[in-house]
């Protein structure tokens, strides 16, 4: 018999709301350069029927797309949580908040969005199933 350990979902997808800076200036010692990200997961969103896609790219739009679709829907704890995540971006003309949603079987956009946390040029505040 076979047994699975860990999580199990039958969602196709996550959502994110991330911060990501909008310098993508390359490093001054190496001269590496993030990827354009959205562009990306526009371009990818071709080949994966939708399953990738930016539901908004501006910050005020994004703060407002939370306003109407967090608040009231997630429990309040959770939704402290994205409060305090959004706090240090979105009065800060460097970096931009978006939402989007990536399929679960893209691992490269995943991949990339991982490493740019790592890098310190993106922050995921919340990812959601489904």
């Amino acid at each position: 018999m076979k047994t699975r350990n860990g999580f199990v979902s039958n969602s196709s997808s996550s959502s994110f709301i991330i911060a990501l800076k909008k310098n993508n200036a390359p490093c001054p010692h190496c001269g590496r350069k993030d990827p354009d990200f959205l562009d990306m997961v526009e371009n990818s969103s071709i080949y994966n029927e939708d399953d990738n896609r930016i539901d908004t790219r501006e910050t005020e739009e994004t703060l407002k797309y939370i306003e109407d679709n967090e608040k009231g829907w997630v429990e309040a704890e959770e939704y402290k949580k994205i409060e305090d995540g959004l706090s240090k971006y979105k009065n800060n003309k460097e970096w931009n908040i978006i939402n989007i949603t990536l399929s679960n079987h893209d691992t490269t956009l995943r991949g990339t969005l991982d490493n740019m946390v790592t890098g310190g040029s993106a922050e995921i505040i919340r990812e959601s199933e489904g």
